[in-house]
């Protein structure tokens, strides 16, 4: 967060003011970069699978406190 008012989306890190009409907290600038980003994840949680690293059952129960993530490097 920038300030009380302004955000940084997490995509392309463009500032905006987020919604104020409640909900979770805004993340992304628009719609676009939210569809974006989750077009990203799709693509990464793809690859591990169709790569042997993730099973569908490993998908399915990540633990996310375990902090379980993969270097850049893992794919070529």
């Amino acid at each position: 967060m920038i300030n009380s008012n302004l955000c940084e989306c997490k995509l392309c890190k463009s500032i905006f003011t987020p919604r104020t009409n409640g909900g979770s907290p805004q993340k992304f600038c628009t719609k676009k970069c939210k569809n974006e980003f989750e077009r990203y994840c799709k693509q990464y949680s793809n690859k591990l699978l169709d790569n042997n690293y993730i099973s569908i059952k490993e998908l399915k129960n990540l633990d996310i406190e375990n902090k379980f993530y993969y270097s850049h490097n893992t794919f070529k």
